[in-house]
């Protein structure tokens, strides 16, 4: 079985990013949003991802978390605060996409479909044929989905794309990959799933693409599980499903989340 990546999201302080820091995951991200309740600064981040690569030997990614800024603001951010990654949470336009890709940058591109048919569209319309000199593949297999949940075909992952982390394995965590796409669930007010869970027959059901797929909204420990078996998902985005209250990460939930994610 393939072993799945995990992103902390919203951490708010350092002594959250020093206990995050500690545990076998992937990436955690610093949200760059004045209006969300996780807003950090960027000196505040920069703080924060130092902390991070030093409680992690630098085996976890940095990731900024972004809606809707602009090209030149986000550039000022990724250099000061050192960042791995992009984060693009809002309604960027491709050619965002791949201008942050050709400047040598990772980036993570939010779809947030309401059902199958919007799904199927986000993920076409940064799987362009014509501009795909940064996608994992030149090929991509996008097919629609049929109206027989069980009828369904899994996309077959690669085990090698993901090593599991270091404290379950015995070896580096592998570094994030070039660019992903995070599905979340709609319907929020604010950016971000709110944690709000997915509706689970629907979301077997995602379109299969040949690019790496993170799953966020209302994953939790509980149900965390679910999430695993899915073969055309390779990740879990997670920031509330973590927290004992907005910001602020818990650690016995983070570890239980892992645990059932590795154990």
């Amino acid at each position: 079985m393939r072993n799945m990546m995990v992103k902390i999201c919203g951490v708010t302080t350092e002594d959250d990013a020093k206990m995050v820091g500690r545990f076998p995951i992937h990436a955690v991200g610093f949200v760059f949003y004045p209006a969300s309740k996780r807003f950090v600064c960027p000196e505040m981040a920069k703080t924060f991802v130092q902390i991070i690569r030093d409680e992690s030997e630098g085996k976890i990614s940095c990731v900024g978390v972004f809606v809707d800024e602009t090209g030149e603001r986000m550039r000022e951010i990724i250099r000061y605060a050192d960042l791995d990654a992009v984060q693009l949470h809002g309604n960027e336009s491709v050619e965002a996409v791949r201008t942050l890709r050709r400047e040598g940058n990772k980036v993570i591109r939010r779809v947030h479909p309401e059902n199958l048919v919007t799904a199927e569209k986000q993920y076409a319309e940064f799987l362009d044929a014509k501009h795909n000199e940064f996608w994992f593949s030149s090929r991509f297999n996008l097919r629609r989905m049929p109206a027989d949940v069980g009828a369904r075909k899994n996309l077959e992952w690669n085990s090698d794309e993901c090593e599991k982390p270091r404290s379950f394995s015995g070896q580096k965590t592998q570094k994030w990959p070039d660019f992903t796409f995070l599905t979340e669930i709609s319907g929020g007010k604010m950016p971000g799933g709110e944690g709000v869970s997915w509706e689970w027959e629907v979301l077997e059901c995602l379109p299969e693409v040949r690019v790496p797929v993170i799953l966020a909204g209302g994953v939790t420990p509980e149900n965390v599980l679910k999430v695993k078996n899915m073969k055309n998902v390779m990740g879990v985005d997670v920031s509330s499903g973590v927290e004992s209250g907005p910001g602020r990460k818990s650690e016995e939930k983070i570890k239980l989340l892992l645990e059932r994610l590795y154990g």
